[in-house]
């Protein structure tokens, strides 16, 4: 699936942990052929986070292990305890929407990242 349409279906809200870490794979490679001006751009595009970050965030928001922390955290749970399926799956959404925010909200990033991914290509 091209980049741009996986970007745009992760900012109407696809938030499944494959596409995100699908998404997460490619701005962590796109962003390693990045010189220093474009990666600036893209951070200001970004409202202040790095590419880097950004695919930083979504790699951890799918980690099993962030989610189960998470869960525990938003419901006061004790770090050592098992948090049930509910709040696992409330966890896991807040980690989600929190790590793709900054692609969600500028469609001005999504089309610069994929115009730099098929320029690159």
């Amino acid at each position: 699936m091209p980049f741009a349409q996986q970007l745009n279906l992760i900012a109407y809200g696809r938030l499944d942990e494959a596409a995100v870490a699908a998404v997460a794979r490619r701005l962590a490679e796109l962003d390693a052929r990045l010189d220093e001006a474009e990666r600036e751009a893209l951070t200001r595009l970004a409202g202040g986070v790095a590419p880097a970050a950004i695919a930083a965030a979504m790699r951890s928001a799918v980690d099993p292990d962030r989610q189960r922390r998470e869960a525990c955290r938003i419901n006061e749970l004790d770090e050592t305890a098992s948090p049930s399926p509910a709040q696992l799956a409330e966890a896991r959404e807040y980690l989600l929407l929190a790590a793709t925010a900054p692609l969600a909200s500028s469609p001005d990033l999504r089309v610069r990242l994929a115009e730099i991914d098929r320029r690159d290509s």
